[in-house]
């Protein structure tokens, strides 16, 4: 019943119920106002998501589960505790069936076990990303079904000399939906001790370290990285597939590939 639960299948986003309170006790804000916080997840935007003049939790935009936006100035969204649904046992199912006959009755009698198990999602594992659509990614990542690429990503984005207080004055929707959806940071002292080139920069984002400790200094010594990557790091930790799309080619062929060619399971240079 969407009034009261929303199914997992669909990240809760039937769900048409009036919990309006966050799991961690936020109140939520209404869909229609623009105040203690700025946003673009409106009905006119997002028809058919449940959204209107109501501060209900609804989840218009493939977030995990449902959420709100809440009244608390300091506290931009958060998810909501909504029941899960039950959903009805309709996915792939292995019968199994064995007949035996008594002598004295002549009966026979069937006796069937059945097993649920949700199929796999045909979509292709990340291994080309010239030939991966994204689109029957999204699909398949909300559909009953299970696959790889319906788990959480990390999405690292790194801007070739974007300003944070920019950022902050400029309307930037995508940049700030991701914001929104997870952990960011637009203050990372990465170039203190260098000159203001990309190489440094690059080196301390990829790092963790600043370049005094990593050792690259400009755009000629890129392969002199003294530091370990947060890719390799990864990979050797977890065995996770690793992908890069980069425009400036020293990215992956002097830093990643020079360290560890193993290391990213895909590229692409742009």
């Amino acid at each position: 019943d969407p009034d009261t639960c929303g199914c997992d299948s669909v990240e809760q986003e039937d769900y048409r119920g009036d919990i309006s309170t966050t799991e961690d006790g936020y109140t939520c804000m209404n869909w229609e106002s623009q105040s203690p916080h700025s946003h673009d997840r409106t009905a006119a935007n997002y028809p058919g998501k449940g959204l209107g003049n109501h501060n209900y939790c609804r989840n218009p935009d493939g977030e995990p589960r449902a959420w709100c936006y809440t009244t608390d100035p300091n506290k931009r969204w958060s998810y909501c505790d909504v029941p899960s649904c039950t959903p009805p046992t309709t996915t792939t199912t292995t019968t199994t069936s064995t007949t035996t006959t008594t002598t004295t009755t002549g009966t026979t009698v069937a006796s069937t076990t059945t097993s649920t198990q949700l199929p796999t999602c045909n979509t292709p594992e990340l291994t080309d990303l010239d030939e991966l659509d994204l689109r029957t990614v999204l699909k398949d990542a909300n559909s009953n079904c299970e696959t790889a690429l319906s788990k959480k990503k990390v999405l690292l984005i790194g801007i070739d000399g974007l300003r944070a207080d920019v950022v902050g004055m400029t309307p930037l929707p995508h940049i700030a939906r991701l914001k929104n959806m997870g952990t960011h940071s637009f203050w990372a002292d990465v170039q203190s001790t260098a000159s203001a080139v990309s190489g440094p920069g690059w080196a301390s984002m990829f790092t963790g370290v600043e370049p005094s400790k990593h050792k690259v200094d400009g755009n000629g010594d890129l392969t002199d990285l003294a530091s370990p990557t947060v890719f390799k790091a990864v990979k050797d930790a977890f065995d996770m597939k690793i992908a890069a799309s980069v425009s400036w080619h020293p990215l992956v062929n002097d830093f990643i590939d020079n360290e560890d060619d193993t290391t990213l399971d895909d590229s692409f240079l742009a």
